[in-house]
């Protein structure tokens, strides 16, 4: 896989943005070391979910929490590669 390739070299960072099927897509091959969400004050009636069906849970560690007006932006890494 392209991406799994790239993500072996040192010093290259990916960044994507995208909602649950993207998410969902790189969660299963293992290539999100750092998540970054933005809380939004709006409830929903219907949508797609951000994190669906995982095979193991991941234990994650608060980086940063940030908020400007009514956005929370909250930056997390895996716990293992956590500093």
């Amino acid at each position: 896989m392209f991406l799994a390739d790239l993500n072996q070299k040192p010093d290259k960072d990916i960044w994507i943005v995208g909602g649950g099927n993207l998410v969902q897509s790189f969660l299963k091959d293992d290539l999100i070391d750092e998540f970054r969400v933005t809380i939004v004050p709006k409830i929903l009636d219907d949508g797609i979910p951000l994190f669906r069906t995982i095979k193991n849970s991941i234990d994650l560690k608060l980086i940063q929490a940030f908020h400007e007006d009514d956005l929370v932006m909250l930056t997390y890494h895996r716990k293992q590669l956590a500093l």
